[in-house]
């Protein structure tokens, strides 16, 4: 959108209805993540109305979409099905939770008994050789692509689920201008680099004249006034309407099942055996876009009782690099 449309557009808002105090207190949120100095632009925070409205409800939409929460306890790993198929053992819950930075920071603050939290997990097809039912029949050394859970990560923890899902729509939020704070972020390094070669053109030129460096810092020139005028505050609304009018390409669930038959063997997708060696179902939803990885997530609600809050150091240390790695 040019110039003259945002003016225009803005100029328009000016005999519109007051909106919500929800949305204006989400435009200030949303500005302040990306830069305060919005706020003096011609135009705010009307200028960001549509775009901020419209992300908004897609993140909300999101925060509900996600499944009630399952209750990892290590007494419900016999009896639940879930929750041997999010782990190994029993014995892996308390570690697992554990290990997690955030709960550790709950356990230290909090008294309740509780938590609810999202829980994302990497999904790994592995080809293994094990027992599979066929009608009646266990047969042995059957040849199967099996999914496994791993890499279990906590966040979002709150005291109870209305809590979470809102901590997960600012979060959804955040993701979205995570992309268009990478806009501004690549725009900005590529004035610095046009800045460190017009200065380098100059050095030449100042040391002889050449006709080739004269082209050259002439276009460099060139170049870098686009990158200034992109970088106008005055553009960033157009960085704003660019993710957040269509937030389902950046940040987006998508539902998936994983089956498990009677030995608790996990499947996805094609390799999932006939309906009859099917025995339950986990409701799951692939997170696309918040980070680069390839994440899973349900809510989780897990008891003070399940926790080793101390841990080892090692650990602590190796989940301290794994979340600086995410």
């Amino acid at each position: 959108m040019n110039l003259t449309n945002r003016i225009r557009e803005c100029w328009t808002h000016v005999f519109a209805p007051a909106t919500s105090a929800e949305l204006i207190t989400t435009i200030e949120w949303c500005v302040e993540q990306v830069e305060p100095q919005l706020k003096q632009v011609r135009g705010y925070p009307q200028c960001f109305e549509a775009a901020v409205a419209h992300a908004l409800a897609h993140c909300q939409r999101l925060a509900q979409q996600i499944r009630a929460p399952i209750h990892v306890e290590r007494h419900a790993y016999m009896h639940d099905p879930v929750v041997r198929a999010l782990f190994v053992k029993a014995d892996d819950i308390p570690v697992v939770l554990s290990k997690s930075p955030p709960v550790r920071d709950w356990h230290r603050s909090q008294d309740a008994p509780d938590f609810v939290a999202l829980m994302g997990v990497r999904l790994k097809e592995k080809q293994v050789f094990s027992m599979a039912l066929e009608g009646d029949m266990l047969r042995r050394d059957v040849a199967q692509k099996v999914v496994m859970f791993s890499d279990h990560t906590i966040s979002a923890l709150a005291e109870d689920e209305p809590a979470v899902r809102t901590l997960l729509l600012r979060e959804f939020l955040d993701a979205l201008l995570k992309h268009v704070r990478d806009r501004i972020t690549s725009l900005r390094a590529t004035r610095q680099e046009k800045v460190q070669q017009r200065n380098e053109l100059q050095a030449q030129l100042r040391a002889k004249s050449c006709m080739q460096a004269q082209a050259h810092l002439e276009q460099c020139l060139t170049e870098l006034n686009e990158i200034d005028a992109l970088l106008d505050l005055k553009c960033y609304a157009d960085y704003f309407d660019a993710v957040l009018l269509k937030p389902e390409q950046y940040v987006n669930l998508l539902p998936i099942s994983v089956s498990m038959d009677g030995i608790g063997v996990c499947y996805v997708g094609e390799n999932t055996p006939s309906s009859d060696g099917i025995h339950d179902c986990l409701e799951l939803c692939e997170l696309v876009g918040r980070d680069r990885r390839r994440w899973l997530v349900t809510l989780v609600k897990c008891n003070r009782h399940d926790l080793d809050a101390a841990g080892t150091y090692p650990d602590r240390l190796a989940e301290a690099g794994r979340w600086l790695a995410i």
